[in-house]
């Protein structure tokens, strides 16, 4: 028989984050989005006028996908999650996965960015097969 017929999977926790124009304006500098991995490291990435990916600051002017190009090299650099957390980007919207599986990876993702909707990890389980 195949092995992974039997052997349970563990699951990694997924997040969105959009940027739109939800209120007519622009997207002010010095807001923030606190992001958590599943190893629990939180980092803490700012709007601002250009991006300083060594201090978590991101470019929050340009388009919508500018934006969240902007985010996702923030995320990506050895100062932010560097590894711990995926993002893959189509336009304007970033899917996040966690790179650890499992429930300790659906962790609460804060923002007050004005124009940015942000749907926290979740569908993160562990492995509950009994037999491993």
């Amino acid at each position: 028989s195949d092995i992974s017929s039997w052997i349970g999977t563990s699951t990694k926790a997924t997040a969105t984050i959009t940027f739109s124009d939800t209120d007519g304006g622009s997207i002010g500098y010095n807001q923030t989005i606190t992001i958590v991995s599943t190893d629990g490291t939180s980092r803490t990435y700012t709007t601002k006028a250009s991006n300083n990916y060594a201090s978590n600051e991101f470019d929050a002017d340009g388009g919508f996908d500018d934006k969240a190009s902007a985010l996702k090299g923030a995320i990506e650099h050895a100062a932010g999650h560097a590894g711990k957390i995926t993002v893959s980007r189509a336009d304007n919207v970033l899917t996040l996965t966690q790179a650890i599986a499992g429930t300790s990876g659906n962790t609460a993702i804060t923002e007050n960015v004005t124009d940015c909707t942000v749907v926290s990890f979740a569908g993160g389980e562990d492995n509950t097969d009994p037999r491993i």
